[in-house]
């Protein structure tokens, strides 16, 4: 990615690896649960990882552990292996770029990421008020990919 403030207002659809597998991944949660989850799938990154876990830190919880119940919003990377979810968009990128990956020596350089602008609820916009101004699916559906550079 670019720079995690571009993705604000966006709605992820999916993940493309360099390896040419493409996987679903309909929240940023589930973008970074399954980038992990790559990352720790090749053996010497989750040697790495497991090294790595209990020892990085947010500044009120650990960001990648071992146990679930020590952080708030774990997502399961892999057996005994979490990393915790509760940050906003932007920093929940961060945390596993900066904070996991880079450390590790992952390349995530590689990888990425298919959004779409969100749709405007009836609360942000009056704009659509019959369904003539309504967008059809595939103006909807039109995804943008960025680089993963975070």
């Amino acid at each position: 990615m670019d720079s995690t403030g571009n993705i604000k207002r966006k709605k992820p659809i999916g993940l493309k690896f360099n390896t040419g597998e493409s996987v679903k991944t309909p929240t940023w949660k589930s973008v970074v649960q399954t980038i992990m989850q790559h990352c720790s799938s090749q053996p010497d990154m989750h040697e790495r990882l497991m090294q790595l876990s209990g020892k990085v830190a947010g500044r009120q919880r650990i960001i990648l552990g071992k146990s679930a119940e020590e952080m708030d919003v774990p997502l399961k990377i892999d057996e005994g292996m979490y990393f915790e979810g509760k940050f906003d968009t932007e920093a929940l990128l961060t945390m596993m770029t900066k904070k996991v990956l880079e450390p590790i020596g992952y390349d995530y350089s590689q990888i990425i990421i298919q959004y779409a602008d969100r749709v405007p609820t009836m609360s942000e916009s009056n704009l659509i008020v019959s369904n003539e101004n309504v967008p059809d699916i595939e103006e909807m559906e039109q995804t943008h990919s960025m680089m993963q550079g975070m």
